[in-house]
């Protein structure tokens, strides 16, 4: 399918000579956010027109899958910690809030299989891209292929699916987006906005977690939906909330 150079809802969309990957959806957002996707043969890329302008392309072997995953283990990421990998065994994680993917390509990486689910068919054909990249080179392919990919809304799919482990990072609030001024924030924040529907993910994601749900927070951000959690693993500007069973 070829991303159409026409505008659409006053979003420009365009492509570069070669076809668009198979299913690439039309960019529509508002007009004012200067938002459009451009394919250029090789990667997919959200775009902003307005200044600053900004590029994105999500590169899960140059981040997730590349040097940090190399360096990687249970012992010394406090996010492995909080899902309790501890080497052996492939535990079975939802992603629930993919986003950029980061989070899901360390997980991968440590040798959780992972599901990601994201209800942007934006991100999701950006995420898409990445893992069709990664899967293609030797390096990061055995890692891929340990990650899925849904595009739908989270708690319907938590309804209707179980895991090990569900995991959610919704966006922060205005004052840790503030703080992380890098343009993957920066773009994705101004196509999706603030996640408003947060608190009530952790009912359902509570429900899918057969061993528990790990909330991934600003390190004094209250905890999500008002809920304490059993414990909580608190890095430098990072807090993992644990919640187990109450069954």
């Amino acid at each position: 399918m070829t991303v159409s150079p026409a505008p659409v809802e006053g979003i420009v969309t365009t492509a570069g000579t070669a076809a668009a990957p198979p299913g690439c959806p039309v960019l529509a957002a508002p007009p004012e956010t200067g938002l459009y996707l451009h394919w250029d043969g090789e990667a997919l890329a959200l775009c902003r027109a307005t200044p600053p302008r900004l590029r994105l392309v999500l590169d899960l072997a140059a981040t997730s899958l590349g040097r940090r995953g190399r360096q990687a283990s249970a012992g010394n990421e406090h996010i492995a910690r909080a899902c309790g990998l501890r080497g052996g065994g492939t535990p079975r994680i939802i992603d629930a809030t993919a986003g950029a993917g980061r989070d899901a390509g360390l997980l991968a990486g440590l040798g959780a299989q992972v599901t990601m689910v994201e209800r942007s068919p934006i991100v999701a054909a950006l995420l898409s891209d990445a893992l069709r990249r990664a899967g293609t080179a030797p390096a990061t392919a055995p890692v891929a292929a340990r990650l899925a990919l849904v595009t739908g809304e989270a708690a319907a799919y938590l309804d209707n699916h179980t895991a090990d482990i569900v995991y959610l990072d919704p966006m922060y609030d205005a004052g840790r987006r503030k703080a992380l001024a890098g343009k993957e924030m920066q773009l994705l924040q101004a196509l999706l906005g603030p996640d408003t529907d947060a608190d009530a993910l952790l009912d359902a994601a509570r429900g899918a977690a057969t061993q528990r749900v790990v909330v991934k927070r600003h390190r004094h951000a209250p905890p999500l939906a008002g809920r304490r959690p059993h414990h909580s693993l608190t890095g430098r500007s990072t807090r993992f909330d644990v919640y187990l069973p109450t069954g």
